[in-house]
Formats: structure tokens, sequence, C-alpha cells
């Protein structure tokens, strides 16, 4: 029961925390809403695109599953550090060339992970009813009549490892807290030194942006695959890795001539 109270707690703040933001930021900063929306629009866009890329390298690369952990770990770790770096770049330079100082790069970064977080935290909120029906569920056959074999079978496993989550430690619930903050403050990171370096012209910022991204992705599958360092850890890291960006790049901005 605490397991469900938990991923409530977390839904909700996952839904609100973002709005909030937005609208004290928003209005601090003299910076256009939209910005975030769109940039959120985007974010998901990428999202779908690394998801969809992940999900189909089996059939592309057959002998992917054979290779090392850390080597899954490293190709689709830069798969997501391109994908989402040079996509911020793409729409930054191309779409939304306004967005160029410190204010309306935060609102930009906030947005490209902040909406997808609003998203999952909504679908959550409900999610946990139906999680409570699925762990109650006695019969299948019963509550879903036209049902095949295989589909029975399939919630029947998703009971057994949904019993396995809440049987352990209901502090599991908050990890996609950890993660949704971990995010957040990494896509400012990012933003900000995407835009850092469109405004001195120089990509070599860019391609930092997707190499650090590609690190951080690749140290979090690697030991969520292992399991040799809680996963909570690794999100602390990429929390004190993007706020250090965050504030050696404000410091290169107020240094620059431009």
């Amino acid at each position: 029961m605490l397991f469900f109270v938990f991923t409530f707690i977390v839904a909700l703040i996952s839904f609100a925390a973002p709005i909030v933001l937005l609208r004290i930021c928003a209005k601090k900063w003299h910076t256009s809403p939209k910005i975030f929306w769109r940039a959120g629009m985007a974010g998901i866009l990428i999202a779908i695109l690394v998801f969809w890329v992940t999900l189909n390298i089996d059939g592309a690369f057959p002998s992917f599953d054979n290779l090392p952990d850390l080597v899954q770990a490293l190709i689709l770790g830069f798969m997501t550090g391109l994908f989402s770096e040079l996509g911020k770049f793409i729409i930054l330079d191309r779409m939304m060339p306004a967005v160029r100082n410190r204010e309306s790069g935060l609102l930009f970064g906030m947005g490209w992970s902040g909406v997808g977080i609003i998203l999952t935290g909504f679908f959550l909120i409900f999610g946990v009813f139906g999680m409570q029906n699925l762990l109650n569920t006695k019969d299948f056959s019963t509550v879903a009549p036209n049902a095949d074999q295989n589909q029975i079978q399939f919630l029947q496993q998703s009971q057994q490892q949904l019993q396995q989550l809440v049987s352990g430690s209901p502090f599991k619930a908050v990890t996609p807290l950890f993660e949704s903050v971990a995010l957040f403050i990494l896509d400012m990171a990012m933003t900000l030194l995407i835009i850092f370096g469109l405004n001195i012209k120089q990509t070599r910022y860019v391609w930092l942006a997707v190499g650090i991204r590609t690190v951080l992705s690749t140290l979090m599958l690697y030991f969520t695959q292992t399991g040799t360092v809680p996963v909570e850890f690794v999100f602390v890291g990429w929390m004190i890795v993007g706020a250090a960006v965050i504030y050696y790049v404000q410091k290169m901005i107020k240094r620059s001539p431009v």
C-alpha cells in the first residue's frame, strides 16, 4: 500500500512541479511560456525517435544482444546523446533563433524534458488505480472474457512483476522522481551549452553536449543492466554534472564579448 502512496505523490509532483516552475520563471524572466511548450513538443518527438531506434536495433544488427554490456550501453548512449543534443541544436538554430540568452535557454531546457514529465505524471496519477486493480485481480478470464490465452498470460506476468515491485522497498517508487529532476537539470545545462556555441559560432560546444550526454547515458544504461550501482546514485551524478555545466557556462557567457 505504501508503494502506491509514494507513486501517487511522485505522480502529483511530476505533473504539478514543472507547471509551477514555468509560471514562476516565465514571469520572473519576462519570457514567453511558448518556448517551454514548443521545446517540450520537440523533446517528445526526439524521445519517440530514440525509443523507436532502440526498439528496432536488434533487427538492424542481429548480433547486438551478443555484445558486452558496456558496448551495448555505449552504442545506445551515443544514439541518445546524438539525437537529443543535435535535436536541440537543429531546433534552436533553424526554428527558434530568438532563444539566445540565458533566461530563454533555461526555459527551453526546462520544457525539453518538462512537458514529457508533466504527461508522465498525468498518466501515472490514473495508472496508480490501474495498478491496484491489476494487483487485486484473481481471475483474468472473468475480468477480460474476450481475451485470448496469450493476452491472459501477459496480464498474469504483469501482475507477477508488479507484485515483486510492490513487495520490495516502497522507496523504489521515488526513482522516477530522481530521473525527472536529473533530466530537468541536464537538459537546461545542455541547452545553455548549445546556445553559447551558437552565439560564438563554435559548433564544438554542440559536440561537447553530445559527448557529455553520451557518457552520462552510457553509465546509466550500463549500471542499470549490471545492477552494480543503484540507478538513483547515477541520477544524482547527472544532477551534479548538470549543475556544474550551468555554473561554468554562465561564467563563460559573462566573459564572452558576444
